[in-house]
């Protein structure tokens, strides 16, 4: 069958667009590998294109479809026993809900995702859920949970070079920091913030 070269041509293509960020031909390119894939019955690509075009999504804030989407490739991915893999997709479906002011949902899902990332020592994902998670407890007003989120993430990321991770991190300590009256600790870590931006435009 020609249906493994096209789609894979197509997510070729995806792959290019996002590297671009061009989100929205990334996105028709993905819907066109999917269409290819439910036809032949690849389910495990299927799932990893759905959950690409997740993404896309989110990075178009269209986040009432990355949120349907996301789901989708969850569902498949479950069923696969991709464990792992379920893990990243909570996570990103975690952030969805963030961005949509869910902090209930937000919160269910980050710690699924921390849950498997921290029984498989993982550390990338580990920060990356602990950070969600704050973010969730503080949409919901549980600050002093947040900030305890928070430096789990702050210490996970704190002997790598990811910066922009580094400063997202520190901002949402910044921002609970104030949620909890915290205003000269914020005004402090704010400073500091700015200091690594400036370096980082």
């Amino acid at each position: 069958s020609s249906f493994p070269f096209v789609s894979d041509t197509l997510r070729l293509q995806a792959f290019w667009y996002m590297e671009i960020k061009d989100y929205e031909h990334a996105a028709a390119s993905y819907l066109e590998a999917i269409t290819f894939n439910e036809l032949n019955g690849v389910e495990e690509f299927l799932a990893y294109d759905l959950f690409n075009l997740g993404r896309c999504y989110m990075e178009m804030t269209n986040w009432v479809d990355a949120l349907e989407t996301l789901k989708r490739a969850r569902a498949l991915l479950k069923k696969l026993k991709k464990v792992d893999k379920v893990a990243i997709c909570d996570h990103s479906i975690c952030e969805v809900y963030v961005a949509l002011g869910n902090g209930h949902e937000a919160y269910d899902y980050g710690n699924r995702a921390y849950n498997v990332s921290d029984l498989s020592y993982n550390n990338e994902y580990m920060c990356k859920s602990s950070l969600a998670i704050g973010k969730a407890c503080n949409l919901k007003g549980d600050f002093e949970e947040a900030l305890n989120w928070l430096s789990v993430a702050e210490e996970k990321v704190s002997n790598s070079n990811d910066w922009p991770t580094l400063v997202a991190v520190h901002k949402e300590i910044a921002l609970t920091y104030r949620n909890l009256d915290r205003f000269e600790d914020a005004v402090r870590l704010e400073k500091r913030i700015r200091t690594i931006e400036d370096i980082l435009e």
